[in-house]
């Protein structure tokens, strides 16, 4: 078997969760926003082993699993700890943009570090910090893979920068790949990646997009 990630959307705002299965069948979950007896079905399908639950950042919407999936596989739930807030108002946000019950929030068993290696297998998985979506949000990068999971740092049309100004910006809808902080962030269009430019921050980021006043 080889490395897969998994891309699943899930619940009514269609957020992705991924499953990252190693070689071995262990597996790290992404993202869970919904849809537990789902996303269970599948890591059954791929006959993978859950070892831990991991949240870009935390919006309801990414985390609404969680707590189903943490009972089924009694398996830790890790997040970065500025993100904490957003985790414990979980159910009243849910309310409110969504209207429905969900179960308790999780409780966070640890909490993501800058720079972190998290290991699956022999794969690395490196915690980078992207806060402007949220305070904690985080990207992780599979050294080996090249690949880049960008949690919502980057929308397919819109972006949150990480700028003091907070201010929303619209991206060209081809989707292009771009880097923040060096490392390339993948945003896919039809299962492909196009274009990378290379910048260092968000604000470099705004600019190569003509995003900026003026531009």
């Amino acid at each position: 078997m080889e490395f897969n990630i998994i891309t699943l959307p899930v619940g009514q705002m269609q957020s992705n969760c991924y499953l990252l299965i190693a070689e071995n069948r262990d597996c790290l979950i992404v993202d869970p926003g919904d849809d537990g007896d789902y996303l269970e079905r599948i890591i059954a399908d791929h006959r993978a082993k859950p070892l831990t639950i991991l949240a870009t950042h935390g919006h309801f919407d990414h985390i609404m699993a969680v707590t189903e999936l943490k009972l089924a596989y009694n398996i830790p739930f890790l997040i970065n700890q500025k993100d904490e807030f957003l985790v414990k108002n979980m159910r009243q946000s849910a309310g409110h943009f969504l209207g429905i019950q969900t179960d308790p929030p999780p409780d966070a068993d640890n909490f993501l570090q800058e720079n972190e290696i998290i290991a699956l297998g022999g794969h690395k998985i490196r915690v980078i910090g992207t806060p402007g979506h949220t305070p904690g949000s985080v990207c992780l990068y599979l050294e080996k893979e090249k690949c880049l999971i960008s949690g919502d740092t980057l929308f397919a049309y819109y972006t949150f920068t990480g700028t003091n100004s907070g201010m929303m910006m619209g991206m060209p809808p081809t989707n292009k790949s771009v880097s923040v902080n060096g490392v390339d962030i993948v945003v896919f269009k039809d299962g492909k990646a196009v274009e990378h430019w290379e910048v260092s921050d968000n604000l470099g980021m705004m600019k190569q997009l003509g995003m900026m006043p003026g531009m």
